[in-house]
């Protein structure tokens, strides 16, 4: 993970052309996918860090070439509560994405529940619930990357989906172990 100052942000300012309207979609998916704070139509801001900073250099080059403009600045609080209402913005965001894996996770594991009550769990279902975890486990190192302020949740959201993996994996086992044929 990249370092952080914790007080320095990286801004964006930008304009872009009215139409098509996709463009100007697409650069706020872009920013929302970042996790940035808008502070109003054009000016978006990240904590300051190299990860961030490329991304925003790319992102002022697209805009370029979409035929926008854009200007890049960093940005100092001069005041202890605007810095700290920001941080708490920019953490806010990070929980509600921590919170969104671990519900998927839950629904994974009441999934697998629901089967094994059922007398339905078999392999193609296991392996279908693993892949679906390991696609969670990317999406939680991707919001965890961007986590500067190290939001409190991250590390019972890991904990959370290694639990289920493992669970996942112990029955996994145990079937493959079971389908195997006696010699």
């Amino acid at each position: 993970m990249d370092s952080t100052n914790n007080s320095g942000w990286v801004v964006i300012v930008y304009k872009l052309p009215t139409h098509p309207s996709r463009i100007r979609v697409a650069v706020w998916r872009k920013l929302k996918k970042y996790g940035a704070l808008y502070y109003q139509q054009g000016v978006a801001m990240l904590p300051k860090s190299e990860h961030f900073l490329e991304l925003m250099r790319d992102l002022k080059s697209e805009i370029a070439s979409f035929g926008g403009e854009a200007v890049l600045a960093e940005l100092n609080f001069m005041e202890e509560r605007d810095k700290k209402n920001a941080i708490e913005e920019f953490n806010a965001g990070l929980s509600r994405e921590y919170l969104d894996i671990r519900e998927t996770g839950s629904k994974i594991w009441n999934d697998i529940e629901i089967g094994r009550k059922s007398n339905l769990l078999n392999l193609a279902f296991l392996e279908e619930r693993l892949a679906r975890l390991k696609k969670l486990r990317k999406a939680y190192e991707i919001i965890a990357q961007r986590d500067c302020f190290k939001v409190r949740l991250r590390e019972r959201i890991e904990e959370h989906i290694e639990n289920v993996q493992q669970k996942v994996q112990l029955y996994y086992s145990e079937f493959k172990n079971a389908a195997k044929p006696i010699e």
